[in-house]
């Protein structure tokens, strides 16, 4: 007797919760692999801000430090000149000096003339403090000098950027390592007879190396992210997260 041909047998239907299963199991799998893109993002630039209160008076000096052993050594200092004419000359000068040769620290200046060779720049607050700026070793911020006759009769000279002036900006530039960092400190210098008093009310720097830092900017993360998904965002959305 010739047997009918099997009939093919119905594909078996997957339970509801093994559906369920695989598909979280697919899901899981794709939102490690995303993740861990995710996770391999570049740590976001970070600014450091330190607010301090110290006052420079006449005939003294302060150490700013940094990390990395930096320090910036700003220097105001008094003293009597010769005699010009029939005039007594007074004088003070506020210095800073940069940690290091050129190439591991400086301020933003320009070059000076005569017997002050280079300045340094008080910033607006805003400018951005990064590679394309001119550096320089050390720089004069402000001198005074007081001229004054055997007859009584005085007058007074500034020259420098910072005399009489009020949150200025002082960029700064030093190494941590290899690695250049920027950073800006904030002034004010007060003038009183011919003497002045700098006060230093804080102070920045950028934790990225090589990354621009805007002047009077005290905390952010990095300016220069691009727009678009943060991260983490497709491994929240391959778990079906927003």
């Amino acid at each position: 007797m010739e047997r009918s041909p099997q009939r093919p047998r119905p594909p078996a239907k997957l339970s509801d919760l093994l559906h369920y299963r695989l598909n979280m199991y697919a899901l899981a799998a794709s939102a490690a692999g995303v993740g861990a893109l995710a996770l391999a993002q570049p740590s976001e630039a970070k600014i450091i801000y330190k607010p301090i209160h110290k006052v420079i008076p006449p005939n003294s000096s302060y150490g700013l430090g940094l990390p990395g052993g930096n320090a910036f050594q700003f220097q105001n200092t008094t003293g009597t000149g010769t005699t010009i004419g029939s005039a007594r000359v007074w004088w003070d000068q506020l210095w800073v000096d940069a940690p290091g040769g050129i190439q591991s620290g400086g301020v933003v200046g320009g070059s000076g003339t005569g017997r002050y060779p280079s300045w340094a720049s008080d910033l607006s607050k805003g400018v951005t403090i990064g590679s394309d700026r001119h550096w320089v070793r050390e720089g004069q911020m402000a001198a005074e000098t007081l001229y004054k006759t055997t007859g009584g009769r005085h007058w007074y000279r500034f020259s420098g950027p910072w005399p009489n002036a009020k949150n200025g900006f002082l960029g700064l530039k030093f190494n941590i390592g290899r690695d250049a960092h920027y950073g800006w400190a904030r002034l004010n210098v007060k003038v009183h007879g011919y003497h002045m008093t700098a006060i230093l009310t804080g102070w920045a720097y950028e934790s990225r190396p090589n990354k621009p830092i805007i002047a009077g900017k005290e905390h952010g993360a990095d300016d220069a992210s691009q727009p678009g998904a943060q991260p983490g965002t497709l491994g929240r959305l391959a778990l079906g997260r927003r």
